[in-house]
């Protein structure tokens, strides 16, 4: 007797054929397929007329490892279909963090926000693996090892380049966690002390990534006017190093270079064809997502956030902080890539809670700021806590980076509470793809989209036993119904479920069903090429 059988589902199996009416069976958290008609017993049947099944969509860029565990973050994973995701991306693991300074690590990759967590058991990645093994999810999770972690651990935030010891100890730590099965490096270049590191330091890293087989994932140093320059830094580490390399949610930024996105798939293009793997992912919003303070230059905050803070607190500061955003190009300029506070709006914040939902500028007029002094003022009124969306992406470089067959879905988002508001990419990301470009606009087959969300990250990322429906694969499974499957979450909104996602499976047990989390966790920590033992 199997434990579920899903009868009469149009199976697309995550290789991008053509999908077909099956039966799919779980047992012992193992996937077989079925001949429609063949009478088999289960524990519980689930009719699939009229909608498709599919292998459970994998997140390949996720920051849904710091609160993994808690409801609100799995809820926003597994109501998009997503049964495995990728967290320590952009720079921020939650290892290794260093005995001297532990609690400074801690604090600034924002760890201290999960009290809960025994910071002692985060000081390599075997002993945080295993630590996070012991907590109840829904959902799967991997993880990289953060580029900005090591160098905090090993450096702090220090605008410098690294000693031969420091390197060596960074070098070290790399190694440790991909030999016990992190997916490899993340680095977050636009951000501070990441941006910081120059190619050499990257170089070296890339060749323990390369001798370990680990991947190099991107948050590339520059998404606007300076892009092109940084896909050439991603491919130059993966030609000279032969290490893998990945691009996290490729986009272009900024009105002055929409249209680039031709030249850059060109360019991956031919990277590929001169023997780099190169890969990508994307998601289907023009709005991008960080926090407001990351807008000022990276050298302004060597010596973190507080430094930050009192110099816009003076009017000497501001002017100076005015200046290099108006007309300062050496960095990701955000400032410039929107071209106005109005561009930028409030997702999140700590204190000023009339904000969320209003741009910068509409904020500043009904409290009487205008332009960079609400800028200002929204970041100390809330001592640098806003998350921000900015409208600096076309919707033509969106569409056809998307449109691209080697590019992956990546929501870039986690959430700890629904009272933390956020991008709505969040719980988004997945059925809008879907809805978007195969229903609505019809410009990549249903079948190609689940390939490029399921068995594309599985092999690129060797996510062993996951991304296919076939026999013996691990039994995640995604059913949703294609015609009514879209997004629902808006800024204001940013928690509300997706509609069409009927039911999904993790490792064989039901985990959402009918817009709700059923309470079952059987989600487990994956690691890089190993698989998940069934019972």
């Amino acid at each position: 007797m199997y434990d579920v059988l899903i009868k009469n589902g149009m199976v697309a199996d995550g290789t991008g054929a053509a999908a077909k009416t099956l039966d799919v069976a779980c047992k012992d958290g193992q996937v077989y397929l079925l001949e429609s008609g063949i009478c088999a017993a289960a524990k519980e049947m689930i009719d699939g007329s009229g909608l498709w099944v599919s292998p459970g969509f994998i997140d390949t860029h996720s920051h849904g490892d710091f609160p993994y565990g808690r409801s609100c973050n799995s809820l926003a994973k597994v109501s998009q279909g997503i049964t495995t995701h990728l967290g320590g991306q952009c720079g921020l693991s939650a290892f290794p963090l260093c005995q001297e300074r532990m609690e400074e690590v801690a604090d600034a990759i924002g760890l201290s926000n999960y009290p809960e967590r025994p910071l002692r058991e985060h000081t390599s990645f075997a002993k945080y693996r295993d630590y996070m093994k012991t907590i109840s999810a829904a959902e799967n999770v991997g993880f990289f090892v953060g580029h900005e972690t090591l160098r905090q651990s090993a450096m702090g935030a220090a605008q410098r380049e690294p000693s031969q010891e420091e390197m060596k100890d960074m070098m070290e730590m790399l190694k440790e966690a991909l030999l016990n099965g992190a997916f490899g490096m993340s680095t977050g270049l636009a951000y501070p002390p990441g941006a910081y590191a120059k190619k050499e330091e990257l170089y070296r890293l890339c060749k323990v990534l390369k001798k370990y087989g680990g991947i190099y994932a991107t948050h590339m140093r520059d998404e606007g006017r300076h892009i092109v320059d940084s896909v050439k830094e991603v491919i130059w580490l993966g030609k000279e190093t032969g290490c893998q390399v990945h691009i996290s949610h490729l986009k272009v930024c900024g009105l002055k270079n929409f249209g680039l996105s031709g030249e850059i798939l060109k360019m991956l293009d031919q990277a590929a064809r001169d023997g780099v793997q190169i890969s990508a992912d994307a998601y289907p919003y023009t709005a991008s997502g960080t926090q407001l303070i990351f807008c000022l230059p990276p050298d302004l905050m060597d010596g973190g956030i507080e430094k930050a803070l009192t110099l816009i607190d003076s009017r000497k500061g501001r002017e100076v902080v005015r200046e290099r955003l108006e007309h300062d190009d050496g960095f990701d300029n955000i400032y410039q890539s929107c071209g106005s506070f109005e561009k930028m709006i409030v997702a999140a914040c700590a204190v000023t809670k009339d904000a969320i939902g209003q741009s910068v500028a509409q904020w500043g007029k009904a409290h009487g700021y205008e332009g960079f002094d609400a800028f200002f003022e929204l970041l100390l009124q809330n001592k640098g806590e806003v998350g921000a969306m900015f409208e600096e992406i076309s919707e033509e470089d969106m569409r056809r980076i998307l449109q691209d067959s080697r590019v992956m879905i990546g929501s870039d988002g986690a959430i700890d509470s629904p009272s933390d508001g956020g991008h709505p990419r969040t719980f988004g990301t997945f059925p809008r793809s879907i809805a978007l470009f195969t229903r609505d606009e019809r410009l990549v087959p249903l079948e190609e989209m689940v390939r490029r969300m399921t068995s594309l990250p599985a092999k690129t990322f060797q996510i062993e036993g996951k991304g296919l429906l076939a026999d013996g694969m691990d039994a995640d499974i995604t059913i949703f119904d294609p015609k009514e499957i879209r997004d629902q979450a808006t800024i204001l909104e940013p928690c509300k479920v997706s509609c069409g996602i009927d039911t999904v499976l993790v490792g064989g047990k039901i985990v959402f069903r009918h817009g709700a989390l059923t309470g079952e966790k059987p989600g487990s920590v994956i690691t890089k090429g190993e698989r998940r033992n069934h019972e």
